[in-house]
């Protein structure tokens, strides 16, 4: 058995932290493109399934009526201003319904929804919502999974470099766990060949 020299155990060491980052940052920017793909793909629907398509409506008939008219009479403003603020205020509960319902709150708590004033809020808030729900089932796909298991595979290689085993069962495993992982690795062919018996 050839034991591990100091050298090539720093160099797997490295090597094994070094490919897994970089694996874990090109699938964690996959599901950051595919997030914002499928975000802009799912954002109508997202807002019908909400239920709150009249509500928007409302609020945004009411900011357009407040805006053409806010040089007007003072009367007429305020009898604006409290529709626009009714209507808001319609939105913004059902939304804060919605966020208890859906568990936004790790991402969306209820004071950003007060931040809500002008209808153009209503997109921008939503969008990121929607995004979160979309995240989520993103990461949800199977080509995504690996994702998950990556911090367990890379354990188990540093599991098996740290075993003592000979570097040649060393080379072996790592090439099937850097596999497993999608990892692409320039490790010697003769080192991952298994051996006839």
């Amino acid at each position: 058995m050839k034991p591990i020299r100091k050298n090539e155990l720093e160099y797997l060491d490295r090597l094994i932290k070094d490919k897994f980052q970089e694996r874990s940052r090109e699938i964690q920017s996959a599901i950051e493109a595919e997030t914002q793909k499928q975000t802009e793909k799912n954002y109508k629907s997202f807002v019908q399934k909400l239920g709150i398509s009249k509500q928007i409506n409302a609020f945004k008939e009411a900011s357009t009526k407040l805006r053409n008219f806010i040089t007007s009479k003072e009367s007429y403003e305020d009898k604006l201003k409290r529709a626009e603020y009714k209507a808001r205020e319609a939105l913004v509960e059902k939304l804060k319904s919605w966020s208890k319902i859906r568990d936004w709150a790790d991402f969306q708590n209820d004071y950003r929804l007060d931040d809500i004033k002008q209808y153009d809020d209503v997109e921008g808030e939503l969008k990121q919502v929607c995004a979160l729900e979309t995240k989520r089932a993103v990461k949800k796909l199977p080509k995504f999974k690996v994702k998950d298991e990556l911090e367990f595979l890379e354990e188990q290689a540093k599991n098996v470099l740290y075993s003592g085993r000979d570097i040649m069962e060393v080379w072996k495993y790592l090439g099937s766990t850097f596999e497993k992982s999608g990892i692409p690795v320039a490790a010697p062919k003769s080192f991952l060949q298994i051996e006839s018996k």
